[in-house]
């Protein structure tokens, strides 16, 4: 009996053996990340994700100081280069937010234990057998080819992509989120995207892109939300061009997009015909140990309350899902590395349905092999003045001027190795009299400010 439970154990172990050595056992598993943590010394900035609002608010805003940080976990499972499970989660906290609960952003408090794990992105990766067809599907990131004015966030959805020598195809249906008040599935929101790029020459891409957001929800929550909805009920069709060139030392991308289709407001259930635009130019050229950069972007405002001639971005609950990063901006911009908070004085392009007219020009440059630095000048207005514009208090009417203000920026930061950086950031902005008069007491709000330290450590 002894010597039947020992051959037992051996053929259990050569089992186990040749499993391990079967290709389902080969599978490699790639694990990613970073640690970035902010301190902040700013009267702008409050830790909350919104649009800067200085109506009816005392002209001398509080200086806030307070430690965000933010850890970004990547794990991929890879059967081999063409299955591949991939997933991204992030914890957020700021430094004595709270604990002992089950809420994103918190954790930060005395004692710590919250639950607030958040995923961005689960998705299977794989490419088909035949055709050269690439599939994610899943909750997957995806931006559009128009430096993601239009959308750049994570949508649950399917993706399909291939090239054929110089041409490439993207197509994909994303499920952005549901009515509250239907059966789940009976009356959502719904992005549908088609993309196409050609490669002309080593100089120049060009490409052309539709876009189909179609929205049934008609009710004034969202599914399983509870917030207030903002967003009317549409069909926007947008189609785009687009195009990529290199001259010399300079790269230039520029786009243009044009939207149509109908909404139908909340609250009146009048309906409008759609016909909006928006364009924009990046350009960037390397000089010796620095790279200069400049944009331009424009966005059609309307000046009644329907907005169907305002610019239309993807939006959610926190806004505007779109970005815009190349212009580097920290206040009058989305901050390309917001974390746990991120206020902005143009929160989405939609601007509250004013649209805009925003440009940008900077510098980046390496000064030594541990020390980077750079500067940044950004200016915006409303394209369209609207309801949506703040009173001024001293005199009972709305400015006349549409000018928001100007942004200067800075940072110099020290590379400790290339996994491990710490950058000082500094920016003030000088806001333009559309805030003239608007702050408690028909007085004009105080410029605000936002410094900062920042830590980052990749791996």
């Amino acid at each position: 009996m002894r010597g039947f439970r020992s051959a037992a154990a051996i053929a259990a172990a050569c089992g186990l053996a040749v499993l391990a050595s079967t290709p389902v056992m080969a599978m490699e598993n790639e694990f990613h990340g970073a640690y970035r943590m902010k301190a902040f010394a700013t009267n702008f900035d409050d830790g909350t994700v919104s649009q800067y609002d200085p109506a009816g608010e005392e002209k001398s805003a509080p200086t806030n100081n307070y430690v965000e940080q933010r850890v970004r976990l990547k794990y991929t499972a890879k059967l081999n280069d063409d299955f591949k499970l991939k997933t991204d989660f992030k914890i957020d906290s700021r430094w004595g937010s709270g604990a002992y609960d089950t809420k994103r952003k918190q954790g930060g408090e005395i004692g710590s234990d919250t639950v607030n794990l958040e995923t961005r992105a689960a998705y299977f990766d794989f490419n088909l057998p035949v055709g050269g067809v690439n599939m994610k599907v899943g909750i997957q990131p995806w931006s559009d080819a128009y430096d993601g004015i239009f959308v750049d966030t994570q949508m649950a959805g399917a993706l399909a992509s291939t090239s054929a020598g110089d041409l490439a195809l993207s197509l994909g249906w994303f499920r952005l989120d549901d009515a509250a008040s239907t059966a789940f599935g009976h009356d959502p929101r719904d992005l549908f995207v088609l993309d196409g790029s050609y490669t002309v020459n080593k100089e120049l891409n060009v490409g052309a892109s539709y876009y189909l957001l179609r929205d049934q929800i008609t009710r004034d929550t969202k599914y399983l939300a509870g917030d207030p909805r903002t967003i009317p009920t549409e069909t926007v069709h947008t189609l785009g061009v687009n195009s990529t060139a290199k001259l010399g030392v300079t790269t230039l991308n520029g786009y243009f997009l044009y939207q149509f289709g109908d909404l139908t407001e909340l609250g009146s259930g009048k309906e409008h015909n759609i016909s909006a635009f928006a364009g924009g130019l990046n350009a960037r050229a390397k000089l010796n140990s620095g790279t200069i950069k400049g944009s331009f972007l424009y966005a059609s405002g309307d000046k009644d309350s329907g907005g169907s001639k305002a610019f239309r971005d993807v939006q959610d609950l926190d806004g505007g899902t779109e970005s815009d990063y190349s212009s580097d901006m920290r206040m009058l911009r989305k901050d390309q590395f917001a974390g746990a908070s991120g206020k902005a004085i143009i929160a989405s392009i939609n601007n509250r349905d004013q649209g805009v007219i925003f440009a940008s020009a900077g510098y980046d440059t390496t000064l030594s092999d541990k020390v980077f630095a750079g500067a940044n000048v950004g200016f915006a207005l409303v394209a369209e003045e609207n309801a949506n514009k703040p009173v001024n208090l001293s005199t009972g009417t709305r400015n006349s001027s549409n000018y928001l203000g100007t942004e200067l920026n800075a940072a110099i930061g020290y590379k400790f190795n290339p996994n491990v950086t710490a950058t000082l950031r500094g920016a003030y902005t000088v806001l333009g009299d559309y805030y003239k008069g608007v702050a408690a007491g028909g007085e004009t709000p105080n410029n605000p400010y936002s410094t900062s330290l920042m830590l980052v450590y990749t791996f």
